[in-house]
């Protein structure tokens, strides 16, 4: 499991191949992937937005950006953790994804970005 840890937050991720999702025939491969972040500040902070790209071994590189995630901006309290899950396709079943996120302190509304570690995305039967 990736682990980074920026400005006092730390994230972490696992990525999983979604079989049932997946269809190799046509150059579609499902991954989910698993955010831990966690707040090692005296203080409270919000996710504001998400920045990602998306590395595909066929050379495709997506960005995906937005507000929150999951549609919402949590707001993680001192030495608390905010986890979630989301998914990703690839068209070539192996690649990586790299981000980060704008934070803000819940006490002054500073703003500061805090990075999301690489992590692999790979379909097993491609591993042999």
């Amino acid at each position: 499991m990736p682990i980074l840890t920026t400005n006092g937050i730390e994230v972490r991720v696992r990525s999983y191949y979604v079989e049932k999702e997946s269809d190799p025939s046509i150059g579609q491969y499902v991954f989910s992937y698993d955010v831990q972040i966690i707040n090692h500040n005296k203080f409270p902070v919000r996710l504001l937005k998400r920045r990602w790209e998306v590395f595909d071994a066929l050379g495709v590189v997506k960005i995906v950006e937005g507000d929150g995630v999951l549609g919402r901006t949590p707001l993680i309290q001192p030495g608390e953790m905010h986890a979630y899950s989301s998914w990703v396709p690839l068209i070539s079943g192996l690649g990586d994804m790299v981000g980060s996120y704008l934070m803000e302190r819940g006490d002054t509304g500073e703003r500061f970005l805090v990075d999301v570690p690489s992590f692999e995305l790979a379909a097993p039967q491609l591993l042999n």
